[in-house]
């Protein structure tokens, strides 16, 4: 957002705006967000709200995200009754777009007219994860619409290279381990990669997110890479899904 204030390129906020076209047409009846910052300890949440508004949950930015759009309660309710129905911890908390949904959604849904539903992580297992992911396509297939469905898009979280500015590789070298597995459709191989490239990646949420998004979409699902940005100890990508 501080590119698109100054009018700066980048690979990253190009492919924001070259994606809008094709996912809103025809138009998606609403947006699932999986948040990377939103991470109960016991549970899967839901923010079945009508309306969402921005949550201030940075700081040290030129930029203010600001973003506000209507959400979707009976997508919503539906999503937790199907977690209830496979035997997992889903509620339906209140969160707001934080970070990860309203900095995406300025740029693919910037009149803020497409219903969002905030949707947490975890620090439950990884096959609790992926099962949660299932029920959302299982509701949301039952639901009848057109759901476009997306993680916070974060890799790399190393905020101490981040924040001192130093040159962090060993992020970079984790940023492209996930990439590569997601390229060639062997996702959940994340989980093999070596402990110590994910420790300097700091991923948020340990990649629990991506391990949702993967059983929404189907675990041997490729992906293709549509940009890679990031400073040092900091990554995100664009990858498309279909």
């Amino acid at each position: 957002m501080e590119d698109e204030a100054h009018k700066r390129s980048s690979s990253v906020l190009d492919s924001l705006r070259d994606l809008r076209p094709h996912l809103f047409h025809p138009p998606v009846d609403a947006v699932l967000a999986i948040s990377p910052f939103w991470i109960p300890e016991k549970s899967f949440c839901v923010d079945a709200g009508a309306h969402h508004a921005s949550t201030v949950d940075y700081r040290g930015y030129a930029v203010e995200v600001k973003y506000s759009c209507p959400g979707d309660p009976g997508l919503a309710h539906a999503l937790v009754a199907e977690g209830h129905r496979a035997g997992l911890p889903a509620l339906s908390r209140h969160h707001g777009a934080d970070l990860s949904a309203a900095v995406p959604m300025h740029f693919l849904s910037p009149r803020g007219q497409v219903p969002l539903v905030p949707l947490s992580s975890t620090e439950r297992s990884r096959e609790e994860c992926v099962e949660w992911g299932r029920c959302l396509r299982r509701a949301v297939e039952a639901s009848g619409k057109r759901v476009l469905l997306f993680c916070g898009g974060g890799l790399s979280h190393n905020l101490t290279a981040c924040l001192h500015w130093e040159d962090s590789i060993a992020a970079v070298i984790f940023d492209q381990k996930v990439l590569e597995c997601l390229k060639k459709g062997r996702g959940m191989d994340v989980a093999k990669i070596d402990p110590f490239w994910i420790e300097m990646g700091n991923p948020p949420a340990r990649l629990r997110d991506l391990y949702m998004f993967l059983g929404a979409c189907g675990v041997d699902s490729k992906g293709k890479l549509m940009a890679y940005d990031g400073a040092p100890g900091e990554g995100w990508a664009v990858m498309r899904f279909s």
